[in-house]
């Protein structure tokens, strides 16, 4: 469930790891009738976000670590977290151990139709970033990346929602090279 976080404290848990929100942007689903024409060209929220998020060109390349984070309403689906995220993957330029994660937040009280995809840097890996300093439940979370940030707001989630397995950190090209070439 989506815990709301004061930006002050977001941007301490940050800066105790080199931490930076790089990139923050939102698509919006939608479908376009194909008049006489017979498919519809349909446009996926976490696609969109990606797409603008490329185009604003981050620098990503020093980082230790990346967390891709997708904030969305319950009905956020993983196929769409997962080509948007590939869509990126594929696009930019990062270092040969960069760790990636993808956090996803979906909950009934964020709207269907958009997704906000905000990009957050580590200059520690995880590891480094959680050994800092005693760090409550929230600020782990924010220190590990899990930063969401939607229309000024920012949230993280509930520690007992966290995912907190070893496979949840991956390297890009262990992953997307078994993956099927995107449409």
């Amino acid at each position: 469930k989506p815990t709301s976080v004061d930006e002050s404290l977001v941007m301490s848990a940050l800066s105790k790891v080199g931490g930076t929100i790089v990139a923050n942007s939102q698509g919006v689903e939608s479908i376009e009738d194909p008049g006489y024409g017979s498919e519809a060209v349909v446009t996926l929220a976490p696609v969109e976000a990606i797409d603008k998020i490329i185009s604003s060109n981050p620098s990503l390349q020093d980082s230790k670590h990346i967390a891709i984070n997708y904030l969305g309403s319950d009905h956020l689906q993983v196929a769409e977290v997962a080509n948007a995220t590939r869509k990126l993957v594929d696009t930019i330029q990062v270092g040969d151990k960069t760790t990636i994660t993808v956090n996803s937040l979906g909950h009934l009280s964020f709207p269907d139709e958009s997704v906000t995809v905000t990009i957050v840097t580590l200059d520690k890996d995880l590891e480094e970033a959680e050994a800092e300093a005693e760090l409550s439940a929230v600020e782990k979370n924010l220190v590990r990346g899990m930063v969401f940030q939607k229309d000024g707001e920012y949230w993280t989630v509930s520690e007992d929602d966290r995912a907190d397995d070893d496979d949840e950190i991956w390297n890009p090209s262990l992953i997307f090279e078994k993956m099927e070439p995107m449409e």
